[in-house]
C-alpha cells in the first residue's frame, strides 16, 4: 500500500529541514507527525545532519531558573497567541 501525504507541502519541508528544526517541531508545522516527517525525509532524500551532542552543564542556579521560566512562558504565550 502506498503511502500517501497530498497535505504536506514537499517544499516547505525541505526548507524546514535545512533551517535545522527538530523532526518534533517541524511535524508541528506541517500539522502531521512526526513519524511522517521522517518517512518524508527518507522518501525525498533530505540530507542527514549531525547528531547534537549536549555536554554537562552544571545546574543552574535559582535565578536562572526563573529567568529560563519566564522565556519559556513569553514564548508560550507567543505561540498561544499566533494559533
Amino acid at each position: 500500500m502506498e503511502e500517501k501525504y497530498w497535505h504536506i507541502d514537499i517544499g516547505e519541508l525541505r526548507a524546514l529541514w535545512l533551517q535545522g528544526l527538530h523532526i518534533k517541531q517541524i511535524a508541528e508545522r506541517l500539522k502531521t507527525t512526526p513519524q511522517v516527517v521522517y518517512n518524508l525525509k527518507d522518501k525525498h532524500k533530505l540530507p542527514a545532519r549531525p547528531r547534537v551532542c549536549v555536554e554537562h552543564l552544571e545546574d543552574p542556579t535559582p535565578e536562572e531558573i526563573e529567568e529560563r521560566k519566564a522565556e519559556i512562558r513569553a514564548r508560550h504565550m507567543a505561540e498561544m497567541l499566533n494559533r
